[in-house]
């Protein structure tokens, strides 16, 4: 299990952002993406199985995630726009909002690993569960003012 810590910051903003490693920030949108092209490659797959989840799980809205200026976000839509927002857009910061999402999803994925891993020629998703924690990581001293 991958462990984050962060803490809130203090802004002029009505979003309430997060502070954070940039190695974690980094680490966070290295997991969308992997998450992103391993479901996108899934679905050039001809497997009944594969098809039912991500029909059910990947690309339907979810109530579980925050929704979007349009509606409710499935996974897939969250996920990218993650990506989108701290890597091409303006967003430097994740909010407290997304936090439950992304650890929703990767446990979600954790569970399912084993039985997509199973299935013959298909590649192996290789994930490790994400837990945000608040607060001061308690072997590190000091990690934001370096």
């Amino acid at each position: 299990m991958k462990n984050i810590y962060y803490d809130l910051k203090v802004t002029n903003a009505n979003t309430q952002y997060i502070s954070m490693e940039k190695d974690d920030l980094y680490y966070i949108q290295d997991f969308c993406i992997k998450v992103l092209c391993y479901m996108n490659e899934l679905h050039t797959y001809p497997h009944p199985d594969i098809k039912t989840f991500l029909k059910t799980y990947f690309t339907k809205r979810n109530k579980f995630l925050p929704k979007c200026r349009y509606g409710q976000n499935s996974p897939q839509t969250f996920l990218a726009g993650i990506v989108n927002n701290t890597l091409y857009g303006t967003q430097r910061n994740l909010t407290v909002h997304v936090l439950p999402g992304i650890e929703i999803i990767s446990k979600d994925l954790n569970i399912i690993k084993d039985a997509l891993n199973e299935i013959p020629n298909l590649p192996k998703l290789e994930l490790e569960q994400i837990q945000f924690l608040k607060g001061n990581n308690p072997f590190e001293y000091d990690r934001f003012n370096k």
